[in-house]
């Protein structure tokens, strides 16, 4: 249509969005640039980091790994429930199934890929599915897709970041 669009943003503060359009002649005058119409012009305020609170079950047998994963979830607006051991997360999330899974792939009783086997086992002919994302501390080429074959939807390393965290969560949860 011979327009376009742009949009500037700022954290915390939010963001603007421009369309541009031609106008016809009799219009032009009115508007600038010469030329162009704006049609609509929203700002909105600080967007949510996701559309709604996440109820995350965090599968984590390290103290500290798991009051990290804590603030980190608490930050960005969700609920955190723990599993010490992958026997424990099975169990949980057959409870009350949570809105995602951040599973750790060592634990004692059953480590993350046996426990993602059973919470995938007991999905079967519900039609449900939990996303379920891998927490290692390996980086070891491999271990991305030796996670995503035991049933996994996505992989992080720890120690786990902001930035990775949230867009886990936007794009699973």
């Amino acid at each position: 249509m011979g327009g376009r669009i742009s949009v500037s943003s700022e954290v915390g503060k939010g963001s603007v969005f421009e369309v541009w359009i031609r106008a016809p002649e009799q219009l032009e005058d009115s508007f600038r640039p010469s030329g162009f119409a704006a049609v609509e012009r929203v700002q909105l305020g600080p967007a949510s980091l996701a559309p709604r609170p996440l109820r995350v079950l965090v599968a984590e047998d390290d103290d500290t790994n798991a009051i990290l994963t804590r603030a980190l979830l608490k930050k960005l607006g969700h609920t955190f429930v723990r599993a010490r051991n992958g026997a424990e997360a099975v169990s949980l999330s057959s409870e009350e199934p949570p809105d995602l899974i951040l599973m750790d792939v060592q634990m004692p009783e059953l480590d993350g890929f046996e426990a993602t086997a059973q919470i995938r086992s007991g999905e079967k002919g519900s039609g449900r599915h939990v996303p379920i994302v891998a927490l290692t501390a390996n980086a070891m080429s491999g271990d991305s897709e030796r996670c995503l074959k035991a049933g996994m939807d996505a992989y992080l390393t720890k120690p786990i970041g902001l930035d990775p965290l949230r867009d886990a969560l936007m794009r699973w949860g």
